[in-house]
């Protein structure tokens, strides 16, 4: 048995890379979301299997400090747009119109990257118990001229399903080898785009792992992949001159990681920095909406994961112009630690930058955001889940940013910043991101709902023109990672509308909520017959929970999931 969870130990946590095909690697997850209410009990752990995994924690926000941008940074920031052609002529006083038809020709669409999620179950040899159960993703790439960058991430998320699925299948043969096991592995990958352009697909993976509640941690990684020839890039291949820098980065990270973490650094931080250079491989780095971030895994140079920005702003003359966000459509994620330096609508240039300051010893925070100078309060919060930006094809940009005041209680912001103003054009409460906006035209986002008990939920949006979040679907779909969990027993007969026909389904009928239009409708299916249906609720101000025909949704079940 040791033998066997010796190789789970060295295949399934093995990190490989190969450019012709994609990054090669293993399965590993993010957090997943609390506030299910849902009781799981505690398993006893093996020794054997103890031992497997160790991840490290994500760094959360902290301080943040605007940096000045001269007038020639700014223009290095923009990068050139266009090229002529020989002997092509540009009259007095039409430069930007022939800037702006230049464009236009040679405008193509960024791919569209989709994640499909994935929860799979593994039981032990009675079926009496899930041994394993994992949430992840599949990664498909759709757009005209993204055919190797299909291949690429097509087979980076097929080879971490295999993986995944291998470990998983070792760890059920361990169980079985041994009764007196008692284990339960909850593995969770979550990924996202923090930059998707023309030129450059960046994707970032969160893992998350559980063995039987007494061992977790979760970790990051990133990729980044050539958006035309779907080749893995190292850090060497997107500067121009790798030892200035490097010299010029490692001072530009110490004084970055020093704002943000501060006493939290260990006292070796910096001799760390300056010697990551020759292991830095290809998944400790990524590029996103200011420039490039480099992960810091648990230990390094904190007890938790720690990232650093090296804003382009900032180290521009060292980048070469294809990796520098100047494209014509993007979708790319804003850290809180550095610049971002636009072209607006109005063909002036503009700088952003995310803030946070602590207010108090229980990790309070007050956000803002200044741009161009100008300072606007968020407002105060526990921490920032995530910001993004879509400049779509027409140029307007938005700024999307969601931030958790605490227990997973979420407020996602929608801003038109396309002429270097911020205007609000969107809030929605209890949404948060869950897969990152991939283009202009989808948006998934999370919905956390109180119907029949309490839900993530998962909805498809998009940004209208006045920059509002609009449902494509009439449904929430409920994410179901643990799906056992959520089946509920009726104890009395319950109203319900099947095929279209109001009926009843008997006591005893074990059911599931799978999605929610969350105004009056909660679809249902069936335990074993998997028949779906409809249950018509009701809601009130003053009480919480649903009513069904007028009687407590309490009433009609043995227990109903609610959060809390």
């Amino acid at each position: 048995m040791k033998g066997m969870v010796s190789s789970v130990k060295n295949k399934f946590f093995t990190r490989k890379f190969v450019p012709a095909q994609g990054a090669k690697s293993t399965c590993k997850v993010c957090r997943c979301r609390k506030g299910m209410g849902i009781n799981m009990k505690k398993k006893r752990i093996s020794t054997v299997l103890f031992s497997i995994m160790c991840f490290c924690m994500l760094a959360g926000c902290a301080d943040n400090e605007q940096e000045k941008v001269t007038d020639t940074q700014l223009e290095q920031q923009r990068g050139e747009n266009f090229e002529l052609e020989a002997g092509q002529e540009v009259l007095p006083g039409n430069e930007n119109e022939e800037e702006q038809n230049q464009m236009q020709q040679t405008v193509q669409a960024p791919p569209q990257i989709a994640f499909e999620t994935v929860n799979k179950n593994w039981w032990n040899a009675d079926k009496s118990a899930v041994v394993v159960n994992a949430n992840y993703q599949r990664i498909t790439v759709e757009g005209e001229g993204y055919e190797a960058l299909a291949t690429s991430l097509g087979g980076f998320s097929s080879t971490q399903e295999e993986d995944l699925i291998r470990f998983a299948e070792n760890a059920v043969a361990a169980v079985e080898k041994n009764s007196e096991m008692d284990t339960y592995y909850y593995l969770f990958t979550r990924y996202s785009g923090t930059r998707v352009d023309e030129n450059v697909v960046s994707i970032l993976e969160k893992t998350n792992y559980t063995n039987g509640s007494v061992q977790n941690g979760n970790a990051c990684y990133g990729y980044t992949y050539d958006a035309k020839t779907g080749t893995i890039l190292s850090w060497e291949e997107i500067v121009n001159d790798v030892d200035g820098f490097k010299r010029a980065a490692t001072d530009v990270i110490c004084g970055n990681l020093q704002l943000e973490y501060g006493a939290q650094l260990k006292p070796d931080y910096q001799t760390t920095v300056a010697g990551m250079w020759e292991k830095l491989g290809t998944s400790k780095w990524y590029l996103d909406a200011s420039g490039i971030t480099f992960i810091f895994q648990k230990d390094e140079i904190t007890d938790e994961t720690a990232f650093a920005t090296v804003s382009f702003n900032q180290l521009a003359e060292f980048i070469k112009p294809e990796y520098q966000l100047n494209s014509n459509a993007y979708v790319a994620k804003l850290p809180t630690n550095g610049m971002f330096v636009y072209d607006g609508m109005d063909q002036a240039s503009h700088s952003l930058t995310l803030n946070r300051s602590v207010i108090s010893e229980y990790m309070d925070n007050r956000y803002e955001i200044r741009l161009n100078g100008n300072v606007q309060e968020v407002g105060e919060y526990i921490y920032l889940e995530d910001a993004y930006l879509i400049r779509e094809e027409s140029g307007k940009i938005f700024l999307i940013i969601t931030m958790n005041m605490a227990s997973d209680d979420y407020v996602t912001t929608v801003y038109d910043i396309s002429n270097g103003e911020l205007v609000q054009t969107d809030k929605q409460s209890n949404m948060y991101f869950d897969s990152t906006p991939i283009n202009a035209q989808q948006i998934k986002m999370a919905v956390n709902v109180d119907v029949l008990g309490s839900y993530a939920t998962q909805m498809d949006y998009y940004l209208d023109e006045a920059g509002k979040l609009v449902p494509q679907s009439k449904a929430f779909q409920v994410v179901n990672s643990y799906e056992n969990a959520f089946y509920m027993t009726t104890t009395k007969e319950l109203p319900v509308v099947i095929g279209g026909e109001e009926t009843t389904l008997p006591v005893g009928t074990r059911l599931c909520i799978v999605a929610t239009d969350n105004q009056g409708i909660a679809y249902f299916r069936i335990e074993g017959t998997k028949q779906e249906g409809e249950i018509h609720y009701t809601t009130s101000e003053e009480e919480w929970g649903c009513s069904i025909q007028g009687i407590s949704d309490m009433e009609y079940f043995d227990m109903v999931p609610y959060a809390g």
